[in-house]
């Protein structure tokens, strides 16, 4: 075990810290800002409510974030790259323009953690009925900003059916269509969004079922099949929302003006009730 002014690493003060190698300094940070599981950051919740296992780096990065010599400015640089970039997200969808620019460190901008994110997964609990797609849109458009991204997951949560065919899912799924269809654009492969069925909200998912390829362009044999009632739920899902992007990227300046809301209009024939 290697120490630090007489203490194990775990411990080091910052200025204990600044007198060690950049190495043992980095190996002691990442001892205490890096876990296995990934950080889950709930807004309504301390970030080290569901993060034991780091919850003493994690009162570092606050005390951090307070310093403005230079001693603590260059510990805070290192402790952030390595919190941000290290380890994987789970992150609540309203809680995702927070944890880019948490209130607790002023200095920082949504530009600058967004650099440093490698994995990310946003969550989106269907159960809570209280909030709209357009709001979900709005908060998925902070991902924008993870220029550096080597994966990023979009998680509806809920009950229905695993492949999206309930109205529930059909419901967000056309209201974040746009968004969606940039950010595939923007990230490539490195983009995914899916949809988990059962488990506790902090715990794996009983059932996980890829929802990416309906923003594929559908082929000209599923147009045709469709127009014969004989396309595959992927495909009605295709045309469905090459539609539902169509439409919204047509008509949202004029109903804007006009201060309307777009219909919904779904293909799908399983459309059960909204999950409970």
């Amino acid at each position: 075990m290697a120490y630090c002014g007489g203490q194990t690493l775990g411990y080091c003060t910052p200025e204990e810290l600044y007198r060690t190698s950049k190495g043992t300094r980095k190996l002691t940070l990442r001892q205490r800002l890096v876990q296995s599981d990934p950080v889950i950051i709930h807004p309504l919740f301390e970030w080290k409510a569901f993060n034991p296992e780091i919850s003493s780096g994690l009162q570092l990065l606050r005390d951090l974030a307070m310093r403005t010599d230079a001693l603590g400015m260059v510990i805070a640089t290192e402790a952030r790259e390595i919190f941000y970039a290290e380890n994987e997200f789970l992150v609540w969808w309203d809680g995702l323009r927070d944890f880019l620019r948490p209130l607790w460190w002023e200095r920082l901008d949504g530009s600058e953690v967004g650099k440093l994110i490698r994995k990310i997964v946003v969550r989106y609990d269907m159960r809570d009925t209280g909030h709209k797609a357009r709001e979900l849109t709005t908060e998925l458009k902070h991902l924008f900003a993870l220029a550096g991204a080597q994966q990023v997951v979009i998680e509806l949560q809920g009950s229905g059916t695993a492949e999206g065919s309930d109205i529930a899912t059909q419901t967000i799924i056309q209201g974040i269509a746009v968004t969606v269809k940039a950010l595939i654009d923007y990230f490539g492969e490195v983009f995914t969004i899916h949809k988990v069925i059962g488990g506790w909200v902090l715990l794996n998912a009983a059932e996980v079922s890829s929802l990416r390829s309906y923003w594929d362009p559908p082929s000209e044999a599923a147009k045709e099949g469709a127009s014969r009632s004989q396309a595959t739920f992927e495909e009605i899902m295709q045309i469905q929302v090459e539609g539902w992007i169509r439409a919204q990227t047509v008509s949202n300046s004029s109903l804007a003006i006009l201060g309307q809301e777009g219909g919904q209009t779904f293909l799908t024939a399983d459309l059960g009730g909204y999950p409970g």
